[in-house]
């Protein structure tokens, strides 16, 4: 039996129920990034994401989140992500400048400290954002230039040093490049001088100039033939021994690439796509997004992480199939594909659906149903469509009902025992406001004395504990937000006045099966309806895009998918979080993932190069001092041993059953490396306190 069943098997008490909230299902990194360093060091791309808050890396083979990352009181939680990111060579440690709190403004330098930031500096660095960051050729630390002020967002021509404990500002003599932002900035390593190129003005033109920093002046750069004017990145490709300039935009997206030799700019070849953000291990130069790595050959790139599951898209239609005990995803700009998810992703490649986007979903009679949706990518105009179709686990059938409604999408769309109903949505003409329902084979008007207006991307859902369908907001055809609220009962339309409502606006809807209630999920939080009252539940959203709900019955939670993966409603959320501090070598101990049922997140370990550690697990914490500044925060109730490798470090994975029964139950770890340190020849980690979560 493992340590975490043993203790399973003895905790008895939950832990208090915290915010809800959407965490992604997948194993990828987030969606949206502020912040992008290479760790040498621990031989990971860190990114610093936004959509959710949290330190991400990959390691060449896969992403890990770090869970905590040390970050839960620096500026990323407080309003704005980091305002640069580097790393420094002399200390091996990457740096990230933060801005600390939203109401004093300080802005503070932080650094890796294994697996997790620590602040080293605080209220002591450049005020700029969007500036250059490379390695400083006179000395091995950073070197910055430029970039917005943070304070009253005017382009600089700003320079800094990051020299051991401390940003220098420099002032050279000479001229230098003019104030700017959105510039590429990297340090050619064969030549020990800094590169800049192009960037954008207080003005938003875009410049194409081209200047070398040698450690003490700038130089300006003469080249023959440049790339055109444009905000661009720069990076080194150690196997070219080339600085390479990547894509860039101005009024254009551009996915060209060119290698700087000292004297000229050569174009070398094309991007895989127009996005991502450079780095290079020492090896080979790499470009990574939220959908894939690849790695630079040659003129090419070769991928070496693709997101598993359907990537990127906008607005599928997503449901739940009970009859087979999945999540079903149709569509979706740019793709007219089929998926279904339990668990994991399976892609069905069977002809169906075309492309489309915002078509309803809806379950019947044992199968699902799938009517309308939009191809925004139709030339030279949209195409709206009216076909019906019925999945049946296998494959797509196209029904062909005499009578049907108009071509439309984003209509609100829910089950009724053996009918779907259909509302309103939006065609060639605009915003429409009739109702329909389906049998399984044919479409039937209804004619109700009173219905809500016009309107598309309403919410709707089927309250089988009340035998009601609850529609609530949407836009009418004039764009308009809504707020009202109406029921259907198979035959009539009845506005209610709860004495509270979510903004107004659209939203997705579902019946929380777990809740009692209907769901109405917006990109802000989620809100309850219990037939008199909207509560909104206790969330908080990272800002993800919410392009379809479903309930998923198995994990009796509520699902949605984002432009990017599946995101989970959350009953209770995973968590951990350090307390105390680290003694003697400092070893330092994290999560990488989330403790969530079903999942298996790694304890990692990052301490003295091939010491054996013990890792120590308990029901309590405790505060028992061993030496000076050293301390056992966790009680032994359980323990492991592992052998951290030549780098200093260990995973051990932490299976927690899929058993709803287990959300809330916490437990402590702490791990003890034997490399001579004060307590018996050990060293110890920060306590690391556990709850599981969804």
């Amino acid at each position: 039996m493992t340590p975490f069943r043993t203790l399973v098997a003895l905790l008895s008490t939950a832990a208090a129920a915290e915010a809800q909230q959407w965490v992604s299902l997948d194993s990828g990194p987030p969606s949206a990034w502020t912040g992008t360093v290479y760790d040498r060091a621990g031989g990971r791309f860190v990114v610093q994401g936004w959509r959710p808050n949290a330190t991400f890396s990959f390691d060449g083979a896969a992403w890990r989140r770090h869970v905590p990352d040390g970050l839960e009181t620096a500026a990323i939680y407080n309003g704005g992500g980091p305002l640069l990111m580097g790393y420094d060579e002399v200390s091996d440690r990457a740096i990230a400048v933060l801005r600390h709190s939203a109401a004093t403004g300080a802005i503070d330098t932080w650094a890796t400290h294994g697996a997790g930031w620590e602040p080293i500096v605080f209220n002591n660095a450049p005020a700029v954002y969007g500036a250059g960051v490379a390695v400083d050729p006179a000395g091995g630390g950073l070197f910055t230039f430029g970039g917005q002020d943070y304070y009253t967002g005017q382009a600089t021509d700003l320079i800094y040093r990051w020299v051991g404990q401390t940003w220098v500002q420099v002032s050279p003599s000479g001229t230098w490049p003019a104030a700017r932002t959105a510039h590429g900035l990297a340090t050619d390593r064969a030549r020990n001088r800094v590169v800049l190129f192009g960037g954008r003005d207080d003005n938003y033109q875009s410049l194409g100039d081209t200047w070398e920093w040698d450690g003490s002046q700038w130089l300006a750069g003469t080249p023959p033939v440049s790339p055109s004017p444009r905000s661009t990145a720069l990076a080194w490709d150690p196997a070219a021994q080339r600085v390479v300039l990547l894509g860039g935009f101005d009024t254009n997206f551009y996915n060209d690439t060119w290698d700087w030799d000292g004297a000229a700019w050569t174009q070398r070849g094309q991007l895989p796509n127009y996005g991502g953000f450079p780095y290079e291990d020492g090896t080979a130069l790499y470009l990574a997004s939220a959908v894939q790595v690849w790695r630079a050959s040659g003129n090419g790139w070769t991928p070496v992480w693709s997101r598993p599951g359907p990537g990127l898209r906008y607005r599928p239609a997503l449901g739940y199939d009970p009859a087979r005990g999945e999540t079903l995803l149709v569509g979706g700009q740019p793709n007219g594909d089929t998926w279904t998810w339990n668990g994991s992703w399976q892609q069905h490649n069977v002809a169906g659906p075309s492309l489309r986007t915002r078509p309803v979903l809806a379950p019947l009679g044992g199968d699902m149903i799938l009517f309308g949706g939009q191809d925004a990518l139709a030339s030279p105009f949209f195409a709206w469509f009216d076909e019906t179709w019925r999945w049946n686990g296998q494959s797509w059938l196209q029904l062909q009902p005499t009578l049907r409604p108009s071509p439309r999408s984003s209509a609100a769309a829910t089950t009724i025992g053996n009918e779907i109903v259909l509302f309103g949505g939006t065609g060639p003409l605009g915003a429409l406001g009739d109702t329909w329902g389906f049998d399984g084979t044919t479409w039937t008007q209804k004619q109700p004395a009173v219905a809500p207006i016009a309107r598309s991307e309403a919410g709707i859902a089927f309250d089988p504990l009340r035998q009601v369908a609850v529609l609530q907001g949407g836009v009418d055809a004039a764009n308009q937000p809504l707020q009202d609220t109406w029921e259907w009962d198979g035959q009539t339309w009845t506005q209610v006045f709860p004495a509270n409502a979510p903004p107004v606006g659209g939203g997705q809807m579902v019946f929380d099966s777990a809740v009692g209630q209907v769901a109405f999920a917006r990109d802000d939080g989620v809100w309850y309806f219990d037939g008199t009252f909207w509560g909104q539940s206790q969330s908080y959203s990272y800002g993800i895009d919410i392009g379809a709900v479903a309930f998923d019955a198995a994990r009796q939670r509520v699902i949605a998918f984002s432009e990017l993966d599946l995101q989970l409603f959350t009953a209770i959320p995973a968590r951990a979080m350090v307390f105390a501090s680290s003694c003697g070598t400092r070893p330092d101990l994290r999560l990488f993932d989330r403790p969530a049922i079903g999942e298996s997140p790694l304890v990692h370990v990052e301490g003295q190069p091939a010491a054996p550690a013990v890792l120590v697990y308990g029901l309590s914490v405790v505060n028992q001092s061993w030496a000076p500044g050293c301390s056992q925060q966790v009680s032994l109730d359980a323990s492991a041993f592992v052998q951290l490798d030549a780098v200093g470090r260990a995973d051990r994975p932490l299976a927690i059953p899929f058993d709803p029964a287990l959300r809330g139950l916490s437990l402590g770890v702490q791990a003890v490396v034997l490399d001579g340190g004060p307590v018996f020849g050990a060293s110890l980690s920060s306590g690391l306190w556990l709850t599981v979560g969804d």
